[in-house]
């Protein structure tokens, strides 16, 4: 798995100041005081707007205090922004563990372990949910989270697999089968199909190993090609 890590390459003072190139305006500057505050307005706007940019860029939306991202959280295309920077962190986490989990025997982290750890970016999920447009992306986050967090799983002999103390295997249930619900509400032309083929893919997958399938509530309705959300 190809890393995730973010480079960090320039400061926000670099990325303001080539910005503000980009942008430059050769205007007089207005003499007029409403015209002044006009045009401090409109610069503390930009720069507002910069921070903002700057943030998204470097994959800090999800640090920033609550007061920040409630302003960037009215910006087209918030949603999809949160839920790549929480499946890029979640995906970092994995390619970590795993690569721990595949030495289990040596190093004690399993499966188990990979768990535990996404129950942090599935606590974020809600947020995702709740924006414009963000059901079906909070739907396609969870089905990643779900894929990361059983790992990069060996040989059956090599203990990657753990001991079934996989606590995300719950609240991944649950948040697929009701994010199936209301993504067939608003997007009646969602291809369900396809998202039970992966799912069941998956869980045959997992059974190799001893592992529950996921949302089984919603699987359990797709038998036979038919679907209770239709």
């Amino acid at each position: 798995m190809a890393s995730h890590k973010r480079v960090h390459s320039e400061s926000f003072n670099d990325y303001a100041q080539s910005s503000k190139a980009r942008k430059a305006d050769d205007s007089p500057t207005p003499s007029d005081p409403l015209e002044i505050a006009n045009a401090r307005i409109s610069s503390l706007e930009q720069q507002i707007q910069d921070l903002h940019d700057f943030i998204n860029a470097e994959g800090l939306t999800r640090s920033v205090p609550e007061s920040i991202r409630q302003h960037m959280n009215r910006q087209s295309g918030a949603a999809k922004t949160l839920a790549d920077q929480i499946g890029d962190a979640a995906a970092e986490v994995n390619e970590e563990l795993s690569d721990q989990a595949m030495r289990a025997r040596k190093t004690g982290v399993t499966s188990d372990d990979i768990s535990s750890a996404m129950m942090e970016f599935l606590a974020e999920v809600k947020g995702v949910w709740k924006l414009p447009g963000g059901i079906p992306i909070a739907f396609d986050l969870v089905m990643d989270l779900a894929r990361y967090s059983y790992g990069w799983l060996g040989d059956s002999d090599s203990g990657s697999e753990g001991y079934g103390n996989r606590p995300s295997d719950r609240v991944i249930d649950r948040l697929i089968s009701q994010l199936a619900v209301e993504r067939r509400r608003v997007e009646p032309s969602w291809n369900h199909v396809k998202a039970h083929e992966s799912l069941s893919k998956q869980n045959k997958h997992l059974a190799e190993y001893g592992i529950d399938g996921f949302a089984r509530t919603v699987s359990n309705s797709w038998q036979g090609g038919r679907s209770l959300l239709l």
